[in-house]
Order: structure tokens, then sequence, then C-alpha cells
């Protein structure tokens, strides 16, 4: 048997009538069968959120289908399907069998084929549910255990009437997923042995229920497979399963959504009374995996590594972390290796890619971190330093709360290709520098393509050359007044449309190559305190500006290089009753169209 599901509305399920029609030569013998099922009906009760509508699904048989008829006494009768596959109306035979009137009998579905079946334990099995794609519903005839009490033949009317009953309850588990995602199965988890798996039914008992016989066959988790069922960022997961009766109200109820790169996150549900042959609808939200991170705290530094293995079994499967306490040289090490690097760049299987060291310590001691060209670097206390997460596969990082220093190429490249080049592809897309950072080295945060916005506190004093490099998406960027701006901080950043720099004593020119390469900036504001803008700062001869206006805030011309890249179009705001000084001025302004502001 298939259920085939056309979702109008919220949620809908109808089984309709499911007739059978046999002709029989004896005339003692029942001339017509007729089995129909019942609908799914839907609970009246508030804590359900589903709302009937006149559409739904219908109930259909499929082809070999096969119903198990049990006479009051007596062996099984298998009745398979002869014709009607795909409709609501099915005919079935008994192969020579015939049902006598005035003899009680009782039905099942779906067939079990042993010709001696006890009719008061027949077998039903819950595990093994698996979904091949998202929302689908071709697996659920196969779970869908129903049963007819016993009924006798009418005489006059020759014709005998089982009327089905759903033995399961019918859910649709519905959970948002924040990330893209490829999921592997949910496990549906409650503090008790409260879900049967294996089971029977005793069809001569009044009102037939599913028991179980031994206490394995209990259990507090219900399984459901998924073949690698992706989902986009936002798109809902939704999962249809049936479920032996059970009442969790009240009771604790939690799923595990498990991922293709071995990492789970766990989501809390509201139990209920799941009663058969009803639906239920289980709705929540997961939050994201930065959201949701492991947590190691390393009170002793050097122990990281001992107590990500004791915690976490598969420790390379890993996505997010919190990490608190104290580290040194020797779980940086480690650190980097499950975020996808050795210590001397060499690829690992690591998956880490959210990372929050907010509550760490970085301490002197231990091993080296990073070695390059024979050089080794250890840590210091207090700083991010040199190359600590070069090339390393984070998506977003807290830094230390502590730290007053981010080193060179801290956080540069940081991609989760096994390239070096520029078509790498960067996967940082956020970072958070705390206050009491005072220097950003050099090419910091080179090459990190997706890094879409980030605050520099106001204790920085200084951003090293090539710091942002390569930020293509870099779009907003917020320059505390005590920033000094080495040159090229800000090259080839493609994503940066508007630009105000501030005014500080510390900065008084812009540096050769600090905007080259930003294709898409149209407006630059340059502080009253700049007295220079270099060679090569604006664009150059590979990489033309595209700057449509230059807004100068002092009312004494700075000195405008005429190869500094500015184009012939831009044009000059300057400060009201100034335009005769930048027009007279020896610098290549009288050149611009000039305009007072």
């Amino acid at each position: 048997m298939k259920t085939s599901l056309k979702i109008l509305g919220i949620f809908l399920l109808l089984f309709s009538s499911c007739t059978d029609e046999e002709q029989f030569a004896n005339v003692d013998e029942v001339q017509k069968i007729v089995m129909s099922v019942e609908d799914f009906k839907f609970e009246n009760q508030s804590r359900t959120t589903l709302t009937p509508t006149d559409g739904g699904a219908t109930f259909k048989w499929s082809a070999n289908d096969t119903v198990g008829i049990f006479p009051e006494t007596g062996s099984q009768i298998a009745f398979p399907m002869t014709s009607g596959a795909g409709t609501n109306t099915a005919t079935f035979t008994g192969g020579g069998w015939a049902l006598k009137t005035s003899t009680p009998y009782m039905a099942y579905y779906p067939l079990q084929g042993k010709f001696y079946l006890d009719k008061e334990n027949i077998f039903v099995n819950y595990t093994g549910q698996y979904v091949n794609e998202n929302a689908s519903t071709e697996h659920l005839g196969k779970y869908d255990y129903m049963i007819a009490s016993a009924t006798t033949p009418s005489t006059n009317a020759s014709t005998v009437n089982f009327q089905f009953k759903h033995l399961g309850a019918l859910v649709r588990l519905k959970v948002n997923m924040k990330e893209a995602s490829v999921l592997r199965y949910v496990t549906l988890l409650t503090d008790e042995d409260d879900f049967i798996e294996l089971g029977y039914i005793d069809l001569t008992a009044e009102s037939p229920t599913i028991t179980t016989q031994y206490a394995y066959q209990k259990s507090n988790s219900f399984q459901i497979g998924l073949n690698y069922i992706s989902v986009e960022a936002n798109e809902d997961l939704i999962v249809y399963f049936l479920l032996p009766p059970v009442n969790l109200t009240g009771k604790s109820l939690k799923a595990v959504i498990h991922k293709d790169n071995g990492y789970s996150q766990e989501v809390v549900l509201t139990g209920k009374n799941f009663e058969a042959g009803k639906p239920y609808e289980l709705t929540t939200t997961m939050v994201s995996e930065e959201e949701n991170p492991s947590v190691v705290n390393v009170e002793t530094a050097g122990t990281f590594e001992a107590l990500v293995r004791s915690q976490y079994p598969y420790p390379y499967q890993l996505t997010s972390l919190k990490i608190t306490g104290n580290l040194n040289g020797t779980d940086i090490r480690y650190l980097r290796k499950l975020a996808g690097r050795t210590e001397d760049g060499t690829l690992t299987t690591g998956k880490l890619t959210h990372l929050d060291l907010s509550e760490a310590n970085i301490v002197t001691g231990g091993n080296y971190y990073y070695i390059k060209s024979g050089t080794e670097y250890n840590t210091e206390n207090n700083i991010i330093g040199d190359y600590m997460f070069l090339r390393c596969n984070l998506k977003s990082i807290k830094f230390p709360n502590n730290i007053t220093k981010i080193g060179q190429y801290a956080c540069s490249y940081l991609k989760i290709t096994s390239t070096d080049t520029d078509g790498g592809v960067s996967q940082l897309t956020s970072v958070v520098i705390p206050n009491g950072v005072t220097s950003i080295g050099v090419a910091a945060f080179g090459y990190c393509h997706s890094l879409a916005t980030i605050d520099i506190p106001n204790t920085v004093e200084e951003i090293g050359g090539l710091a942002f490099y390569r930020c293509d998406a870099l779009t907003t960027i917020n320059i505390p007044n005590s920033v000094k701006i080495m040159g090229e901080a800000f090259q080839h950043c493609w994503g940066l449309k508007y630009v105000h720099l501030p005014e500080n004593s510390n900065y008084n020119k812009i540096g050769t190559y600090t905007f080259v390469g930003c294709k898409v900036l149209k407006s630059l504001t340059i502080p009253a305190n700049v007295t220079t803008i270099y060679t090569n700062s604006l664009g150059d001869s590979d990489n033309q500006s595209a700057l449509e206006e230059l807004h100068c805030e002092a009312t004494t011309p700075p000195n405008l290089w005429s190869n500094a890249g500015l184009p012939a179009s831009c044009k000059i705001y300057v400060p009201q009753g100034s335009y005769n000084a930048y027009k007279a001025s020896n610098s290549t302004f009288k050149n611009y169209t000039i305009i007072e502001e």
C-alpha cells in the first residue's frame, strides 16, 4: 500500500473508503466483501496547530496489496488484490477461499505471510522508517498497520463489511533549518522507554492495541532515516512518520537532527498524547551551529586535546566550538587541526567552522602552533599571534576579550578549498574584535573574500598594510578616530561603496594603494587633517578608480598627486568659501570640477 499525499491548506490526511467486490458461485457464501478505512481524525484540543481543510490526501490501494482475514476459529486467509491499484476501490480474491455467512471474521493489513499466524499475536515493527526526499510520504504505507475487528457477514445481504482502523499516529515533524545542511537521520528522545518499536496486536480483543512482550521492544528513542536530504538555509525540513500510540503529555521530548558532516543538533519539542488514527504536527526552529556550539573548558593550558577527545568521540567532526580557560601553543596547534590545518599548513579533515574564544585566554608556553620556512611561532599572553589561524576553515570567530593585538596574517586566507591562490573560496563572514586591541597587523584579514562587515573598536591605534586586502564582500567598516591606516589597507575591497575617514592626529595621508582595486567605491570623504593623497592611492594603470565624488573637509587643500588615480570625471566637494583656494592650488585639484557644500 502506498499513501499518496496532496497537501492543501495546513495539513489534512483523508483516507477515503475502499471497497472490494468479488462474486462467489455458492449462494450460501458471501457474495460481496467491502473493505473501508477510517479517516485520520483530528484531535479537538487547543494544543494542536492543525487546521482541517476541504483538500487533503487520499488513500489509494497499491498493486500486490494483500489483506489477511481470520475466521473466529481456524487459520488466516490471504486476500490479494486482483484489480484497482491506484484507486480507492479495489477487488480482492481469496484464491479459491470464500467467507461463509454467520461466521465472525477479523482482518488486518498488511498481510504477514505466515499461514498459521496466531491472531492473538500479530507482529508490528515500526523500525526502519526511511525518507528519501524532503516531505516525502512514499514510505508510510509499509508502516500503516490497520485492523478490522470481528464482524459477521449478513445472510440476507450476502455482504461482509470490514471497517479498518489505523493503529499508529501520523506525525509531521517540521524543523526550520537555519543553515544549509545534508541530513542523515532524525531521532526522537524521551527520558524513559516510552516508544514501542516492536509490538503485537490481539485481533480478538474488543479494542485491539499495540502491546509489547519484552522490555527490549521499548526504547527511549525513535529513529527515522533521511537519505542525505539537502536543505537550504532557512528551509523547512519536513519528515512524515508513523508512531505507535504513546502519551508524552508533560514529558520531555527532543529531536536530534544528524547531519552528513557528523554534527548533530538538538531541539526541544512539545510532548503530546499521540493517539491511534490521529495526525499531529511538531513544529520548531533549529538554531544555527554558531548559536549552539560544543563547549570545552581548559583549566590547565596544554590539555585542550585530551579534553576534547574525552568529551567528543569524533572531535574532527565538530563544526562549532566555544573554548573557555587557558590556551597555549600546544592547544592552538590542535585547534588548527580541528579547523582544517596542521602547524605547517597541511590540510586535515577537521570541520570546525565557528569558533568562540571570547572567554578564553591566550597564554605564553607550550609547543609552537605554526612553522614557516623554519621559523617557529609561539603564543604570547593576550595576543592573537602571527599566522595563528592562517588558511583555516573558519566562517566566524570571536577573539578573546582581553587580547591587545592581532598579528600579521592571523586570519588571512580563511577558506574551504585546498588551493592557496586568489581563486580559493573564502568563508569567513564575521569577526568580533574586542575593546582593548590596539593593533591589527599586516594582512591580518587578507583574502577573507566573504567578510561582509567588521567593527574596529576605539582602542585600535594602527591598521597594518593589506589588513583587509581582497575582502571582496566588505561593504561597511567602522574606523575609530585614533587609527593610523597604513598603505594598501583596503586594497581590492570590491564591496566598498562609500568611505568616510575619521579625523585624527595619527593619520594625515592617504598612502599608496590604500584604495586601489576598490572598483565600486563611489564616494570618499577625506578628513581635514589629511595633507597628502599619494601616488596610486586611489587607482593605478591596472585598476582604474570608479570614484564619482571626493569630499574634502579641509579648507586648505591637501596635496593631491597627479598620479593618485583620481578619475577625470570625479567631482570634488569642498567646504563653503574654499572654492578659490582649491582652484588656485598647485596640486591637481585645479583640473577637476569643484563644488562648494
